[in-house]
């Protein structure tokens, strides 16, 4: 009976376990949207094929409305986004890694050479 009884006790808890682990898993969509920046800028994600993923000016009062700011693809293993990112007003292309804080928060951190930049984003209704 005891037997039994550790049986189970083991399998519940390698369920909650896995129950877990599934509940903090990304989704590589997860970027998908409309977000705005910290300084007021909205920007809106999409994928055009499976795992890269652009992100666009969206916001029809910005002269570089519709301009493609970034191209970024899906890193299982580290759960996050990396690519390039070309901000509008320059003639720079940085390395960008975009990380999913939660479902309503992105980090955005750009490099060039020593010189990093980190900003956040939170996710607008669409």
């Amino acid at each position: 009976m005891a037997h039994k009884s550790k049986i189970t006790c083991i399998a519940f808890g390698l369920t909650l376990f896995l129950m877990s682990f599934k509940s903090t898993s990304q989704n590589s969509d997860a970027i998908v949207g409309n977000w705005k920046s910290e300084d007021n800028k909205y920007i809106k994600f999409y994928s055009v094929k499976e795992g890269v993923y652009y992100g666009k000016i969206n916001d029809k009062k910005d002269k570089y409305n519709g301009k493609i700011l970034c191209e970024v693809k899906y890193n299982n293993q580290k759960k996050s986004y990396t690519g390039t990112l070309r901000p509008p007003e320059t003639d720079v292309t940085l390395k960008t890694v975009i990380t999913i804080v939660n479902s309503k928060k992105m980090k955005i951190v750009s490099s060039k050479f020593l010189i990093s930049k980190t900003v956040y984003c939170t996710k607008v209704n669409e």
